[in-house]
């Protein structure tokens, strides 16, 4: 049942991620430099967070 629920919560989030990304294509946001420079941090922190959660066993 936990692997089932794990599935479908899987299912919301990509579902969601692709609304955003044809929300962004169609409308594209207007920002300030610090804006996409704090954008770009987030980024990279995210990216590193998911290389270090498997790497570390948790």
């Amino acid at each position: 049942m936990l692997a089932s629920a794990h599935f479908w919560g899987g299912l919301v989030i990509l579902a969601l991620v692709i609304l955003q990304i044809l929300v962004r294509v169609a409308k594209p946001a207007a920002t300030s430099r610090a804006f996409e420079l704090a954008v770009q941090a987030m980024l990279t922190l995210f990216y590193f967070m998911l290389l270090a959660v498997p790497a570390s066993g948790l």
